[in-house]
């Protein structure tokens, strides 16, 4: 399902992200494919597409701020500059940055332990003349215990990094969603990188639609993928094995040693 069918630039402005390079050459980006790829080197402007994409369909933001950054507030003031279009709204729709990630299960895990005190406190005190009164008390604080502890398959503020990302993604992402991800790869070894394809691939079939930024030669792997590549404000179709990051691993590996300088004596 391709429930996001098009991003238009309506005009011109200053100040970020109207001066970014990619933003100011690009009168509009089609996906015509349920998962696109966006890659190409550090700064093109991956994340500021994913970014302003994040704003102007009101996904939930899995980033951890409480409150928008300079940032987000300066791509919510041009937000009117662009359109969307859409072929409606999906059941779900999320964006997934993988440095806020960690601020975000710090919040969760603040939030759990903040309930669990109050829980604790409820039950010590004795501000409630009777048991079903203090039960009542209870029913938000172990209400959102509850939900806390069994959103996800294991405690992801137990987890490394790169469980946590896979927990989360197993946890959240559902049929008929939209989601939007800025570097999902970047706590996952390649063989998770793999596991995560695979999730991305099944719930395809369940009428998901990806947009992903990244640099992952795993992910970028998936059958059926469109691939765009952005280089110097430009955005272009590529095929998996054009993909300058594939080709260089691929050299790489096949002899380390021509890329290494020796060392001095």
């Amino acid at each position: 399902m391709i429930w996001l069918r098009r991003l238009s630039r309506l005009g011109d402005g200053d100040g970020y992200p109207m001066t970014a390079p990619v933003v100011r050459q690009m009168a509009s980006l089609g996906f015509n494919a349920p998962v696109t790829f966006l890659t190409g080197e550090n700064g093109c402007g991956k994340t500021t597409l994913i970014e302003l994409l994040a704003e102007l369909s009101h996904a939930i933001r899995i980033d951890g701020n409480a409150a928008p950054g300079e940032k987000q507030r300066m791509i919510r003031d041009a937000s009117g500059r662009f359109r969307l279009e859409m072929a409606r709204r999906p059941a779900r729709c999320f964006y997934f940055h993988a440095e806020g990630f960690i601020r975000y299960t710090d919040g969760v895990y603040a939030m759990r332990a903040e309930a669990q005190r109050e829980l604790d406190d409820l039950y010590a005190e004795n501000r409630y003349g009777s048991d079903y009164a203090r039960a009542l008390a209870s029913q938000p604080y172990a209400g959102a215990l509850y939900q806390m502890e069994h959103m996800y398959e294991h405690d992801i503020t137990a987890r490394s990094h790169g469980e946590s990302f896979l927990d989360f993604f197993g946890g959240r992402i559902g049929p008929g969603g939209l989601y939007l991800l800025d570097e999902p790869e970047a706590a996952l070894s390649f063989f998770n990188q793999y596991v995560l394809l695979n999730m991305i691939r099944d719930a395809v079939a369940q009428d998901c639609q990806f947009i992903i930024s990244t640099h992952s030669p795993v992910l970028t792997a998936l059958p059926g993928a469109d691939i765009r590549q952005i280089d110097d404000g430009q955005i272009t179709a590529v095929r998996y094995d054009e993909l300058p990051g594939v080709c260089f691993l691929r050299d790489f590996l096949a002899a380390p040693q021509r890329y290494l300088r020796p060392v001095a004596d």
